[in-house]
């Protein structure tokens, strides 16, 4: 017998459920066609680095129902002052989300 996945609960519901808040950032990951001719995509070196990646727009703060606009706001200003990620920072990120080990070579 197989143990049902639990219902998805978003983001945002579970910020509300612990009083927090929840916003949202996107960053740039470059990609370029591959060199070899075979019109695949590749990492572009520019996203290869330990310096952040850049962010693309401002920390978002619409979808946050907390009902509670100043100190949500303050949050989105301490955010905007974070660096985002690395790129090795993010593929950490990515692995632990999709459950996976990332390991260095």
């Amino acid at each position: 017998m197989t143990t049902p996945a639990p219902a998805f609960i978003h983001p945002s519901d579970q910020a509300a459920e612990r009083g927090t808040h929840y916003l949202e950032g996107v960053v740039r990951v470059y990609m370029m066609r591959s060199l070899d001719d075979t019109d695949t995509w590749v990492l572009d070196p520019a996203s290869i680095g330990d310096e952040a990646l850049l962010g693309d727009e401002d920390v978002e703060n619409g979808n946050c129902p907390c009902e509670r606009p100043d100190e949500c706001n303050a949050a989105v200003e301490r955010m905007e002052q974070l660096f985002m990620p690395s790129a090795e920072e993010l593929m950490h990120m990515l692995a632990t989300a999709l459950d996976f080990t990332a390991t260095k070579n």
